[in-house]
């Protein structure tokens, strides 16, 4: 009998157990913020959503992510409608260290991970279970344990192809250093962005103001959030627009003047193109809840 070669694999990371699943509409919410000792994963699947983490802003567009280090303090920095899902879990692999605290754009590939996750987490997990004194997420009664192995293998996938396309950064401090770098002058061109938002901001003039060269500024916006910079800008001014739709007694005329739309007709172009309802329809969808 042929005696074969054979290749022991590695265990390079492995979830040990998964803490939450969810999917969730903000609804214009703001959290008081937590820290906990395992990581968390943050998608947003509609934005953009900006948290604060340690202190520090992060801005995130539609397909990016974020992965919360242990004990970091997170919270939404400012009320937002954005669709987000979360997935928390334990691993004690070192090698997530390189991910944590950073903006990342998920691929193709890594969405449908994901999806593979969210989709049968938030049915197989039931919201306030008790067991014993710990109060939190469960498996409801029936699941098997073949579905909650492969959640872990999943989302283990998912983490090792994170490792795979961020791999520039691992082992390389200096590399991190600048990562964090650009993170913060993000959240700088991101707040300049917000505390302007009437004006008729140009890329000339935020790169002045925020210390940057145009195609610095360019590539930055590129790097973070996948957006042009006057993209951005449309997206955080909309954002705001349906904000002030909900809560406040301005008309389209006053709105579209407020955020630097220029006339109300414009407004309403951009409006419908980008969130797919007029102003008017977004109202009534508002006042129907």
């Amino acid at each position: 009998m042929s005696e074969y070669l054979k290749t022991q694999l590695p265990n390079v990371l492995t979830v040990r157990s998964i803490v939450t699943v969810y999917h969730t509409q903000m609804q214009n919410r703001v959290s008081a913020g937590e820290s906990h000792h395992f990581p968390e994963l943050l998608y947003v699947e509609r934005g953009p959503h900006t948290v604060l983490v340690d202190d520090i802003l992060y801005t995130l567009a539609e397909g990016q992510a974020i992965l919360y280090a242990p004990f970091a303090f997170h919270k939404t920095a400012f009320p937002s409608e954005a669709t987000v899902d979360i997935v928390s879990f334990e691993s004690d692999s070192e090698m997530l260290a390189g991910l944590f605290n950073r903006v990342i754009t998920l691929t193709a590939y890594q969405r449908t991970l994901l999806s593979r996750i969210i989709t049968p987490g938030v049915e197989i997990f039931e919201r306030g279970r008790r067991v014993g004194d710990l109060v939190g997420m469960a498996p409801r009664e029936g699941t098997q344990d073949y579905e909650l192995q492969q959640l872990g293998n999943t989302l283990e996938l998912l983490l090792l192809d994170l490792l795979h396309t961020q791999a520039p950064l691992q082992g390389r401090p200096e590399a991190t250093n600048h990562a964090n770098y650009r993170e913060e002058r993000f959240g700088a061109v991101t707040a300049y962005i917000q505390a302007h938002l009437a004006q008729p901001l140009t890329v000339e003039e935020i790169s002045s103001a925020c210390g940057m060269s145009i195609s610095g500024l360019k590539r930055l916006m590129n790097e973070q959030c996948g957006q042009p910079p006057m993209a951005y800008v449309t997206a955080l001014r909309l954002g705001e627009a349906r904000r002030m739709i909900r809560e406040t007694t301005l008309n389209f005329t006053q709105i579209a003047d407020a955020l630097g739309f220029g006339s109300v007709h414009y407004f309403s172009r951009v409006f419908k193109d980008k969130v797919g309802m007029t102003p008017s329809e977004y109202a009534k969808s508002v006042m129907q809840r």
